[in-house]
């Protein structure tokens, strides 16, 4: 086997299981993070081969699924970095709240030790849909984060402040 592709079949591995490991993700939890960054235009079922084939290291990963791995990981440590900065209150019933961005944060604790994020922009009342019960508090707040990025970055919902009117 060429020196390269060994090489970068290789750092492809390292780079899922990172994305995997920090994001809590198993092989179809991701694919299914990236069909919803890419909307219809990428099938779940392919992402899902490519995934699990690059995680045995048995193929090269596509540049465009390395591209977006690499803005993932990039994304969810500015989230770390973003959870780790505010305070966060608790409230009745074991919930945990923080304010960032114009946006109300609530991690509300379910059972067997797994927490569900509710966002809500506090001026116009929008909640974007919620994310799928995550299994720790950390990873928790960290996905809230990266939750918050992505209706940031959304231009489609009512009140965005981004939105400039003409």
């Amino acid at each position: 086997m060429d020196m390269d592709i060994a090489y970068w079949q290789q750092e492809d591995k390292k780079l899922l299981d990172r994305v995997m490991s920090s994001m809590g993700f198993g092989p179809s939890s991701l694919a299914k993070r990236l069909r919803e960054m890419a909307g219809d235009r990428w099938e779940t079922g392919s992402c899902l081969r490519a995934i699990q084939r690059a995680k045995r290291g048995e193929t090269n990963m596509s540049p465009t699924l390395r591209m977006v791995l690499l803005g993932l990981d990039r994304d969810w440590r500015r989230a770390e970095q973003a959870a780790e900065k505010v305070e966060w209150e608790k409230r009745t019933g074991g919930i945990l709240h923080t304010v960032a961005h114009g946006f109300g944060i609530s991690l509300i604790p379910q059972t067997k030790n797994r927490w569900k994020v509710q966002i809500e922009h506090l001026e116009s009342g929008y909640s974007p849909s919620w994310i799928e019960w995550l299994d720790n508090l950390e990873t928790a707040k960290i996905r809230a984060f990266v939750q918050l990025d992505d209706t940031l970055l959304d231009l489609s919902w009512p009140g965005n402040p981004n939105i400039k009117s003409e």
